[in-house]
């Protein structure tokens, strides 16, 4: 026989699909000792009535091999991160509740408060965002006043540049120094509106993936499939594996090695979130 929900081959003697969770018509024990636990149900386990609908499409994907090598790959990222000198702590944060999904869905639960965690892991990120956004604009605001201020003193963005770069000529070899004197604002403009596009596209996409995990974590507590934004997060996740490929390969070209894999798992991913949404949340798309 076959599951009516993923089409996979089932054994006759499952009470719920192996492959995608769903319940099946027969009344036969569930394989594998996945068997509805009234002990853990209060913890995220199952009900002894077995897995809600929402909760057997959940307990489907933490039982994926896409979701162990996601699990793995953004562990590897955030480790060749702190080897990078750079600390990553919600990117180390998001790996640990993971790895705590996998766990419990390797127990037969569904660990609903890690849902919650990484939706707040997503929440956080949002924040820190709009306060690097923030920032941004303050350093614009600045800059626009800076530049009447230069103006009535008579000094020229290029003589300035010349004194900061007189300053750290140790640091700075002559040829690159005269050339960003020469072409100052405009490295500075592009600089900004670079910044700019990267913090709108950063907002956009952790605003999406925020409201999907969000959607997962209350369904996950309702067990009444209420998931949003699915195609978006979807889109948005390949979007940001296309930067960090992107970073990756720049990290490589400027001899980083280690911020080069990091990115690159990170790639890798954001890859496999991706299609993970796309299989198991198709009906949502």
């Amino acid at each position: 026989m076959y599951c009516n929900h993923c089409g996979a081959p089932v054994d006759g003697q499952n009470v719920f699909c192996p492959n995608c969770g769903a319940p099946l018509s027969n009344g036969a024990a569930p394989e594998n000792g996945f068997a509805p636990n009234p002990d853990t149900a209060p913890n995220g386990g199952f009900a002894p009535g077995g897995p809600t609908p929402a909760g057997s499409r959940l307990f489907a994907v933490i039982r994926d091999e896409f979701f162990l090598a996601l699990c793995i790959l953004l562990t590897v990222s955030a480790g060749l991160s702190v080897l990078s000198a750079s600390l990553p702590i919600l990117t180390i944060l998001a790996a640990i509740f993971l790895w705590m999904l996998y766990s419990a869905g390797k127990r037969g639960q569904l660990a609903v408060v890690q849902f919650k965690n990484l939706s707040g892991t997503a929440t956080a990120a949002y924040v820190l965002l709009w306060v690097a956004v923030g920032f941004l604009a303050l350093g614009i605001a600045l800059l626009l006043l800076f530049l009447p201020a230069l103006k009535a003193n008579d000094i020229s963005l290029a003589a300035l540049w010349s004194r900061i770069s007189d300053a750290f000529d140790s640091l700075m070899p002559s040829f690159p120094a005269e050339l960003l004197s020469r072409y100052l604002l405009l490295v500075l403009f592009v600089v900004l509106i670079f910044g700019a596009i990267s913090a709108v596209i950063s907002l956009l996409a952790t605003r999406t993936l925020r409201l999907f995990l969000r959607s997962v974590s209350q369904s996950a507590e309702t067990g009444v499939p209420a998931f949003v934004k699915c195609e978006k997060a979807r889109v948005w996740l390949i979007v940001l594996g296309v930067f960090s490929g992107i970073a990756a390969v720049s990290s490589l070209s400027g001899g980083q090695f280690f911020s080069a894999l990091a990115s690159g798992s990170m790639c890798a991913a954001e890859i496999l979130g991706a299609m993970l949404i796309k299989k198991y949340f198709a009906d949502q798309i």
